[in-house]
């Protein structure tokens, strides 16, 4: 009996190796290299994707967050745009950045199946530059789900979070879906107020806080 459990104790450990390693082959690695540099409004990064053969990839780049914890779904993406290249990419961070604070940096591949994170996590700190700035709004006037058109600079390039709140009240924060279209435009979807009146906008932006001097009017 004793021989018979070895017998099928180390069957199943063969299969699982095979399994593991035929599971290996089929994911993409993608590993970030290095920090190629940081300068007052961007950072460069440097990556490889191995293991790419039958993988089938259809997306990558790099993700960067103020913490550890990276997901492709709470991070900022520089999402890479050339599939034929995928030895030796670098990808760009053009965009204000919080002076001195630490940022984390990780390489990612996407599957028609599966999302791939690297497994060495890059930190950085900030130099810093200029902030955000808000220069046009546009309609200044509307009611819920209406769209609205910030104009400004230095925008992040795809990981925006935007309030509204009435004027000289700014504890009074409302949450608002937001779609970035570039580096100088954000467009707000107007939330429900529970009062009509002036109302101003607060962007977070790469960590930075700027509000509007132009105020809004949103009926409820």
């Amino acid at each position: 009996m004793k021989s018979y459990i070895k017998i099928i104790t180390v069957s199943a450990i063969l299969i699982s190796c095979k399994n593991d390693e035929r599971l290996v082959r089929e994911y993409p690695i993608p590993v970030l290299t290095e920090i190629v540099s940081i300068e007052d409004n961007s950072a460069t990064f440097g990556g490889v994707i191995n293991n790419i053969e039958n993988s089938n990839i259809q997306e990558y780049g790099f993700l960067i967050r103020l913490d550890d914890k990276i997901r492709y779904d709470n991070s900022e993406i520089i999402k890479m745009t050339d599939l034929n290249n995928l030895q030796n990419f670098h990808g760009v961070l053009d965009r204000v950045m919080i002076a001195d604070r630490t940022y984390y940096v990780v390489a990612y591949a996407k599957t028609n199946k599966f999302t791939i994170y690297g497994g060495d996590v890059m930190s950085y700190t900030a130099k810093g530059s200029f902030p955000p700035k808000i220069l046009e709004v546009s309609p200044m006037q509307g009611k819920a789900d209406d769209e609205v058109l910030i104009s400004g600079e230095k925008f992040s390039s795809n990981f925006n979070k935007t309030w509204v709140y009435p004027d000289k009240n700014d504890e009074n924060l409302i949450l608002a879906n937001s779609h970035t279209i570039s580096d100088k435009e954000v467009i707000l979807f107007i939330p429900p107020v529970l009062e009509s009146g002036d109302y101003k906008i607060l962007i977070q932006s790469g960590g930075v806080l700027v509000s509007s001097s132009q105020t809004i009017f949103i009926s409820n």
